[in-house]
C-alpha cells in the first residue's frame, strides 16, 4: 500500500490499464486452452473412427479368407494390417495395439498354412481372441471429453463393431455346426452353444444401443435393418438350428440360412458406415465451430488491448497535464489574471477539481483569520476549564474536610465509648451509631469516587479480606432502615467460601452499600436478600458471586441500561418520589468493572429486582484461624426456629466451636440440665426469642435462665421491638451474625471466668503494645478542631503515650523550635494561621539547620484527594491517615515509624 501511494499518477494509470488487460488475457488464454483441448479431442475422435473402420475391414477380410483364400485377398489383407499398424504407431495411447496387430498377422498366417480342420479351428479362436483384445483397447480409450453428440456417435459405432464381429463369428460357428458332419457330437454341440452365446451378446448390444447410445436417426437405421427380410430370415434360421436336430436340416436350408446371415452382417456394416459418416460430419462441424471461437477470442483480446492502451494513454496525458497546471497554480503566491478553470477545459472531475482548488485557495486567507480567532477563544476556554476544575477540586476537598471533621468526632468518640463498661443493650445502641456514621461516610466516598472515575484516577487496592464480615457489616448498616420500613432481611452465605481472600474490601463495601440502599429505598413490603455464592476455583482464582435481591417496585426493561448512567434513576417521577443522587449504580458499575467483574441486573416491573456480579479473587485462608481462642464453656442453643438454629450452628462451627445441644424451649433446656445433673456446670446459653413472644414472656424466660453459672446471649429478630430490664451478657440481632455473634460469645465466656463487676470503666492500656516502649514516646498533636483534639488525645492516653498539643501549624513550629524531643508528630492539614503543609516544611528546615534526625510526621486529615495526599509526602511527611481515624491504624503507623 505504501509503494502504491508513492507511485506517480502516470504509473498508477498504466497499472490500472495493465492489470485488467493481464486479467483479460489470462481468462481468455484459459478459454483458448479449453478450445484447443476440445479440438484435440475431436481429432482423437476422428482417429478412433479410422481405427474402428480399419479393424472392421481387417476382420471382414480375415473372415472371407477363411472360406476362400486368394492371392488378391491375401494382398488386401496385408495392406489392411499395415494400415492398422500405422494408425497404432501414430498415437502413443494406442501403442499396445501394435503388438496385437502383429499377433493377429501371425495367427492369420498360421491359419492359412494349416490344412487340418481341428488345428484351423484353434487358429480361428486365436484370431478371434486377438481381435477382441484390440476392440477392448479401443473401447477403453474412447474419449468422452467432446460434445455429447460426438461421444454418442462414437459409442454407437463401437457397439456396432462388436455386433459385426459377433455376427460374423456366429455365422462361422453355425457353419461349423452344420457342415462338419464328421465332428463328434460333443464338438458339434460346442459350436452350437457358442453360436447361441454370440446371438445373446448381439441381443444385449441391440438393447443397450437403442436405450442408451443411439440417437433417433440411428434408431431408425436399426429399425430398417430389423425390418429387412434377410434379417427376419436369419432369425428364423437361428431358431431352426437351435430347435431341430442337425440331421433334419437340408442343405438348401443351410445355404439359404448362411446367405441370410451374410446379408444380415452386410446390413450392420452399412449402418456402421452411415454412423461413421455422421460422426465424421459432426466432428468437422464442431471443429469448425471451435476454430471460429478461437479466432473470435484472438480478435477480442487484440481489440481490448488496443482500446485500453488508447484510453490509458489519453487519460494519462489529460491527468498529467491538468495536475501540472493545478500544482503550478498552488505553488504561486500570486496568480495571473487567467483563472485555473479557464486553463482546464471540460466538465469532468478534473475541471470540478480545478474549480474547488481555486475556491479553496480563495477561502484560505479567510480561514487563517478565523483560525487565529478560534485559537484565541480556545485558549480562553482552556483557562476557564482549568479554573473550573480547580474550583471543583477545591470544593470537593473543602466538602470532604468539613463533613469528615465532625464525623471523626462521632466515630472516634463511639470507639472510645465502646471500650467502656456497657451492657448488651447499650452496645447495641452504640453499634447503631457507628453503622449510621459509616453510612454517611460511604455517601461522601461515593461523591469523591465519582470525581475520580471521571478523571480516570480511581484504582483498586487489594488486601486480605473476610468477605463474610463485609456482608454482615453492610447488612448491619442497612438494618435500621429495613426495620423502620418493616421489611424482612435475609443473609445467605455459602459455607464453602474461603475465610480470607485478596480483595479491595473498601470498594466491595461501596458497591454492596449502594445496592442494598437502593433495595431498601424502592421496596415497601417483602424481603431483601444479600447473598455470597462460592463458584469454585478457576485458573487459580476463587469465583465469588455477590447478589442483592428485593421485592420492590422493579425496573422496566426499556430502562435497564439507563440506570447505570450518572445522576439517573428509572424516570423523573422516581427521582421526585425517592431521595438519592443517582450516583450509586453508576459508581458501582464502574467499580465492579475495575475489579474484573460485570454488574448485571434483571428485573420485573412490580415484582422486584436482582443485581449480581462475580469477581475472581485469590484465596488466602480456606478455614478461619482463631487467634488466642479462649476455652469456651459448653454451648447450648434454645431456638424454636429451624432456620435460625441452622444459621447459628453453621456460624459457630465456622469459628471452630461446637454446639453442645439444641432445644426448642426453655423448659426443655432446664429439664435437660436437671436430667444430666448439669446444675453446677458453667455454660453459655444462646436464647433465641420467638417472634410470637411478648416482653413479659421473654423476661420470665431470662429470669429462669439467670443462674450464676449461666451466661446468656440473647438472639432477637431484626423486627423485634421487645424491651426488658434483665441484665444479659450478650445481645445479637438476627441475621447479623459473624463476628458480632463471636464477640457476644466471648463476653459471655468472660462473664463466666472473670468477676464482671470488677472490670474497669475505661481501659487505660492497650494489650497490643509494649508499655515500656510507649511510656517513653512523646507525641505532638497539631489539630485546630477541639472535638478532634479530644478524640485523638483519648486514643493517645488509652495507648499510654505522653503528648502535647498545638492548635495550628504556627504553634507546632514554635513548640518544635523550643523543644525537639518529640518522637512522633500528628499533623492536621487544613488549619488557620499556618496549614500542615507549611508547618511540616518548616520543621524539616529546622531539622536540617540543626543537623537533627527527622522526626516522623503523620498526616491526620479529612482530605482524601490524591493531590493532597501526594502534597503530604512532598512537604516532608512520612505517613497519611484519613479521618475518621481508627485506633488500630493510628497505633500501627506510630509503631512502624518509631521501631528502631
Amino acid at each position: 500500500m505504501k509503494r502504491w501511494k508513492n507511485l506517480s499518477i502516470k504509473h498508477k494509470i498504466w497499472a490500472l490499464v495493465t492489470v485488467p488487460l493481464i486479467v483479460i488475457v489470462f481468462f481468455t488464454s484459459q478459454k483458448i486452452v479449453s478450445i484447443n483441448k476440445q479440438v484435440a479431442d475431436l481429432e482423437l475422435a476422428t482417429w478412433h473412427v479410422d481405427m474402428l473402420s480399419q479393424l472392421a475391414l481387417l476382420h471382414q477380410h480375415a473372415f472371407d479368407i477363411r472360406h476362400a483364400n486368394s492371392i488378391e485377398a491375401q494382398a488386401e489383407f496385408i495392406k489392411l494390417l499395415e494400415n492398422a499398424k500405422t494408425l497404432a504407431d501414430q498415437q502413443k495411447m494406442y501403442a499396445s495395439i501394435g503388438p496385437l496387430v502383429e499377433q493377429y498377422r501371425d495367427a492369420h498366417e498360421s491359419l492359412i498354412a494349416e490344412t487340418d480342420n481341428e488345428s484351423r479351428v484353434e487358429y480361428v479362436d486365436w484370431l478371434v481372441e486377438t481381435y477382441q483384445e484390440m476392440l477392448y483397447v479401443v473401447e477403453k480409450l474412447v474419449v468422452n471429453g467432446s460434445s455429447t453428440s460426438v461421444t454418442s456417435h462414437l459409442n454407437a459405432l463401437l457397439q456396432l463393431n462388436w455386433v459385426q464381429f459377433w455376427s460374423s463369428e456366429e455365422r462361422w460357428q453355425t457353419q461349423l455346426y452344420l457342415t462338419d458332419l464328421e465332428a463328434s457330437d460333443e464338438s458339434s454341440n460346442l459350436h452350437g452353444e457358442l453360436a447361441r452365446a454370440l446371438n445373446q451378446k448381439q441381443q444385449l448390444i441391440f438393447e443397450r444401443f437403442i436405450v442408451m447410445n443411439a440417437e433417433p436417426k440411428q434408431v431408425q437405421l436399426m429399425i430398417n435393418v430389423f425390418s429387412n427380410p434377410a434379417f427376419e430370415q436369419s432369425q428364423n434360421f437361428r431358431e431352426l438350428i437351435h430347435n431341430s436336430p442337425r440331421a433334419s436340416i437340408s442343405s438348401d436350408q443351410i445355404d439359404a440360412g448362411l446367405k441370410a446371415m451374410a446379408t444380415r452382417a452386410q446390413l450392420f456394416e452399412q449402418v456402421a458406415n452411415v454412423i461413421a459418416e455422421q460422426l465424421i460430419n459432426q466432428v468437422q462441424m464442431e471443429a469448425a465451430s471451435y476454430s471460429q471461437q478461437r479466432l473470435s477470442m484472438y480478435l477480442m483480446i487484440t481489440l481490448t488491448f488496443l482500446l485500453l492502451v488508447f484510453a490509458g494513454v489519453s487519460l494519462a496525458q489529460r491527468i498529467n497535464l491538468n495536475l501540472r497546471l493545478v500544482l503550478d497554480y498552488l505553488s504561486k503566491d500570486e496568480h495571473d489574471e487567467q483563472s485555473l478553470t479557464e486553463q482546464i477545459d471540460g466538465h469532468d472531475e478534473l475541471s470540478r477539481f480545478a474549480y474547488e482548488v481555486e475556491r479553496l485557495t480563495d477561502e484560505q486567507a479567510q480561514s487563517k483569520k478565523r483560525l487565529l480567532e478560534a485559537k484565541n477563544e480556545a485558549l480562553k476556554a482552556k483557562e476557564t476549564a482549568i479554573r473550573a476544575s480547580r474550583a471543583k477540586s477545591s470544593f470537593l476537598a473543602n466538602m470532604s474536610h468539613e463533613i469528615r471533621t465532625p464525623l471523626n468526632g462521632v466515630i472516634g468518640m463511639s470507639e472510645v465509648l465502646a471500650n467502656t463498661q456497657l451492657n448488651a443493650m447499650q452496645k447495641d445502641y452504640l453499634d447503631t451509631i457507628e453503622t449510621s456514621s459509616q453510612l454517611l461516610l460511604s455517601l461522601i466516598n461515593d461523591i469523591l469516587d465519582f470525581s475520580k472515575i471521571e478523571s480516570g484516577k480511581l484504582t483498586v487496592n487489594v488486601h486480605s479480606t473476610a468477605l463474610r464480615e463485609t456482608v454482615y457489616d453492610i447488612a448491619a448498616i442497612i438494618a435500621p432502615k429495613i426495620k423502620e420500613k418493616r421489611l424482612n432481611l435475609r443473609v445467605d452465605i455459602d459455607q464453602r467460601l474461603p475465610a480470607r481472600v485478596l480483595a479491595d474490601d473498601h470498594r466491595i463495601r461501596q458497591v454492596l452499600m449502594n445496592l442494598m440502599s437502593n433495595a431498601v429505598k424502592f421496596t415497601h413490603q417483602g424481603c431483601i436478600t444479600i447473598s455470597l455464592d462460592y463458584q469454585g476455583i478457576h485458573q487459580g482464582h476463587a469465583k465469588v458471586a455477590f447478589s442483592v435481591a428485593d421485592t420492590g417496585i422493579g425496573i422496566d426493561n426499556s430502562q435497564l441500561k439507563q440506570i447505570f448512567l450518572p445522576f439517573e434513576q428509572e424516570d423523573d417521577s422516581i427521582t421526585r418520589k425517592f431521595e438519592g443522587t443517582g450516583l450509586g449504580l453508576a459508581i458501582s458499575h464502574q467499580l465492579v468493572s475495575l475489579m474484573g467483574g460485570e454488574l448485571i441486573v434483571s428485573s420485573v416491573k412490580g415484582q422486584g429486582s436482582y443485581f449480581s456480579f462475580t469477581l475472581p479473587l485469590s484465596p488466602i485462608e480456606q478455614d478461619y484461624h482463631y487467634i488466642n481462642k479462649p476455652d469456651f464453656s459448653a454451648l447450648y442453643v434454645i431456638s424454636p426456629h429451624e432456620h435460625v438454629t441452622t444459621c447459628l450452628t453453621e456460624t459457630i462451627n465456622y469459628f471452630g466451636m461446637q454446639v453442645t445441644d439444641l432445644v426448642e424451649r426453655v423448659d426443655e433446656f432446664l429439664q435437660l440440665v436437671d436430667d444430666k445433673a448439669l446444675v453446677n456446670q458453667k455454660m453459655i446459653v444462646i436464647y433465641v426469642v420467638d417472634e410470637q413472644q411478648d416482653s413479659k414472656s421473654v423476661q420470665r424466660d431470662l429470669i429462669r435462665l439467670g443462674r450464676d453459672n449461666h451466661s446468656v446471649c440473647l438472639v432477637r429478630h431484626l423486627s423485634s421491638e421487645l424491651g426488658f430490664n434483665i441484665d444479659i451478657a450478650g445481645l445479637v440481632t438476627f441475621p447479623l451474625l459473624g463476628n458480632r455473634l463471636l464477640k457476644a460469645l466471648e463476653i459471655c465466656q468472660e462473664r463466666l471466668t472473670v468477676d464482671f463487676a470488677q472490670a474497669t470503666t475505661i481501659e487505660t492500656t492497650s494489650p497490643d503494645y509494649n508499655n515500656e516502649k510507649v511510656d517513653r514516646l512523646n507525641v505532638l498533636l497539631v489539630e485546630d478542631n477541639p472535638i478532634n483534639q479530644k478524640v485523638a488525645l483519648l486514643l493517645l492516653e488509652r495507648a499510654g503515650y505522653q503528648y502535647q498539643k498545638a492548635n495550628n501549624g504556627q504553634e507546632a513550629v514554635d513548640l518544635f523550635r523550643t523543644s525537639q524531643n518529640f518522637d512522633v508528630i500528628l499533623m492536621d492539614l487544613m488549619m488557620p494561621v499556618k496549614d500542615g503543609f507549611a508547618a511540616s516544611h518548616e520543621i524539616r528546615e529546622i531539622e536540617q539547620q540543626l543537623g537533627l534526625k527527622q522526626t516522623p510526621i503523620i498526616a491526620l486529615t479529612a482530605s482524601v484527594l490524591d493531590d493532597d495526599i501526594q502534597k503530604c509526602f512532598d512537604s516532608g511527611m512520612n505517613a497519611y491517615i484519613p479521618k475518621p481515624v481508627k485506633s488500630e491504624k493510628l497505633y500501627s503507623e506510630i509503631e512502624s515509624l518509631t521501631c528502631p
